[in-house]
């Protein structure tokens, strides 16, 4: 077992791993996300456990469950703004998304588009794609387009 700095949401049925630096927007993209229907599995702290076949799975501590922080709100319960469907007790890790620090400089809107964006390129080539996908955002224009 391992605990790692991110957030971890279950999007379309993909288990992605927000990463990024204090302030890069993780918390603020997984908020938006939760918004458009997806779910929160763990903010902040994720903790991982690998199943005997080496799979990641990810959760978080039973006390922090539903809960996420915001910078300039604060804790939400996103259980209780959108209801128990948008949480999430456990997620397998499929995809790895880093926010560098120039991804603080990007609009939220295509932060948010970028990691659905990168979600759906999972789904598409998961047959080529080795568990652990890693993708770094804010690092070329490319990934914006």
């Amino acid at each position: 077992r391992t605990s790692l700095h991110g957030t971890l949401l279950e999007i379309r049925g993909i288990g992605t791993l927000i990463r990024g630096a204090s302030g890069a927007g993780k918390s603020e993209a997984a908020l938006a996300l939760i918004e458009r229907g997806h779910s929160l599995v763990a903010d902040d702290l994720v903790r991982v456990k690998l199943l005997s076949d080496h799979t990641p799975i990810g959760f978080c501590d039973p006390l922090s469950r539903g809960f996420m922080e915001c910078r300039g709100i604060g804790i939400i319960n996103v259980e209780k703004l959108f209801g128990n469907r948008f949480v999430r007790i456990e997620k397998k890790i499929d995809l790895v998304i880093t926010l560098l620090d120039e991804s603080s400089n990007m609009e939220p809107e295509r932060i948010l588009r970028n990691i659905i964006q990168q979600c759906m390129n999972y789904m598409r080539d998961t047959s080529q794609l080795n568990l652990g996908v890693i993708v770094m955002m804010g690092l070329t224009s490319k990934l914006a387009d």
